[in-house]
């Protein structure tokens, strides 16, 4: 989630992950932000300029007790993440690879609309590569298996570890499983039909005010989340048109009553707007709510919205004020 900037080169928008929710009583309230990590620790969100600068949030720290996986400059890898100020002709320079066959490993792809976090495919990585620092990618049939619920940590096994995987969101390096994890989950949403924009929004004003929330407030939320996109996914496992981890998920799925699947468009879609009532009965206001999706409720409360959260709800209400 976070911002959005018109760039003379490009349209960029920052999505953060989600958070283990915490157990706390008797606020029935999500008190941290479903899009934080399960460590606890949350992807700072970046402001952009104008200009592709972009400014760190003090609204989150880095685990110190986060793994992370080593890579060399010599690595070519197979895909890249966006990152605040990318271009498609300056990723292609940057990995020697011509625009257009950058183009081409990416239809659908808008060359001035690209979304920070997302994944770019870079074409004959493999090959180019040096046979000391290649990877093998392996595509397992469990990629295309219908599933009922998301890859988490607890699930992935070894699925992937011969793969290259990003395990990194803006300036954070996450664990192998979770990478691995959401890397898996952006693989499957690729290889079944996902919603077109307008069915999504259809799906998120239903879902809305079958539960009582603002549909405007949903769809504002979920544009600002993934662009209304039900195959985005994190490297740190935020899931979805709500960037939902699967933590957050399970807690969701225990306000209604019924298991919910991330993966599923409708299920994804229940979850946000469960957790956003939820955050709605337990907050002071509606900008802490807001506000509580992104930073966490517990740390508003603790703190007072932060800079970049008070950016992230202003953005919300201005978009909703359009819809």
């Amino acid at each position: 989630g976070s911002f959005a900037a018109n760039h003379r080169h490009a349209t960029v928008t920052t999505r953060s992950p989600a958070r283990q929710p915490s157990s706390r009583r008797p606020e029935p309230a999500h008190p941290t932000s479903p899009r934080h990590d399960s460590s606890g620790w949350g992807a700072a969100p970046l402001v952009i300029d104008a200009k592709g600068a972009s400014a760190k949030s003090t609204s989150a720290k880095a685990s110190t007790s986060t793994s992370s996986v080593s890579k060399t400059s010599a690595k070519i890898p197979s895909s890249v993440t966006v990152r605040p100020g990318d271009t498609l002709s300056g990723i292609a320079a940057k990995y020697g690879v011509s625009l257009s066959a950058l183009q081409s490993a990416n239809p659908g792809v808008e060359p001035r609309r690209l979304w920070v976090g997302s994944s770019l495919r870079l074409p004959g990585s493999t090959s180019s590569a040096p046979s000391s620092v290649r990877k093998t990618t392996t595509t397992s049939s469990r990629s295309t298996a219908k599933r009922t619920d998301p890859y988490t940590p607890d699930n992935i096994g070894n699925y992937l570890a011969d793969t290259d995987v990003d395990d990194t969101f803006l300036h954070y390096t996450y664990s192998s499983a979770v990478a691995r994890s959401a890397a898996a989950n952006r693989e499957y949403l690729a290889s079944v039909p996902a919603p077109s924009t307008a069915a999504t929004k259809e799906m998120i004003g239903a879902t809305a005010r079958r539960h009582g929330v603002d549909p405007k407030l949903m769809l504002a939320l979920s544009y600002q989340e993934s662009g209304w996109n039900h195959r985005a996914v994190s490297p740190a496992n935020a899931i979805g048109a709500m960037q939902v981890i699967p933590t957050s998920g399970d807690w969701a799925s225990s306000l209604v009553g019924r298991k919910l699947n991330l993966l599923d468009p409708r299920d994804n879609i229940t979850a946000g707007t469960v957790i956003m009532r939820a955050l709605q009965r337990s907050a002071d206001n509606e900008n802490e709510a807001i506000g509580g999706y992104y930073q966490g409720l517990g740390s508003v409360n603790e703190h007072g919205l932060f800079s970049d959260t008070k950016s992230y709800v202003s953005s919300i209400m201005a978009s909703r004020a359009r819809m």
